[in-house]
């Protein structure tokens, strides 16, 4: 694999990769996440409310489909990133969003995670990839989808 995937690989998780659900809100889906990453021993209990202060002091849907919701601060236990994608857009600070990217990172700098940040909002920022990663239904394929942007 490339060292791209690489770097991205170890984001990223099986068991905090959904696809086509059914959301009908942010903080649903903030919640749902944040749940899930606190299953996984990624995050402390209260990482839903700093997620929800980081939204209320600047919304982190960007158009085009997608949103990067974080904590106001890292305060993650690992560095991770949960994949949300839903069957039908839902309005989120009044943009449409299909895709949600729960970055949950550790307190210090990381130079990785910066540039794998930084490809994939100028990736995303092309809404035809946002639509070839939405159909991705594995973790699998949707890395290979994400590596061959």
């Amino acid at each position: 694999p490339s060292k791209r995937l690489q770097q991205l690989g170890q984001f990223f998780d099986e068991q905090l990769f959904f696809t086509e659900m059914d959301f009908t809100s942010d903080r649903d889906v903030i919640r749902f996440l944040c749940d899930r990453l606190m299953e996984q021993a990624a995050v402390m209990k209260n990482s839903n409310d700093k997620v929800i202060e980081r939204e209320r002091i600047a919304p982190t849907a960007y158009g085009n489909l997608f949103a990067i919701p974080h904590p106001i601060e890292k305060c993650a236990f690992r560095n991770a990133i949960a994949v949300c994608t839903l069957k039908h857009p839902i309005v989120w600070q009044s943009k449409k969003v299909r895709i949600i990217f729960l970055f949950s990172l550790c307190p210090g700098h990381n130079r990785d995670f910066e540039d794998i940040f930084e490809q994939l909002v100028s990736l995303l920022n092309d809404v035809s990839n946002v639509k070839l990663l939405l159909r991705q239904t594995t973790l699998s394929g949707f890395l290979d989808t994400f590596s061959s942007l």
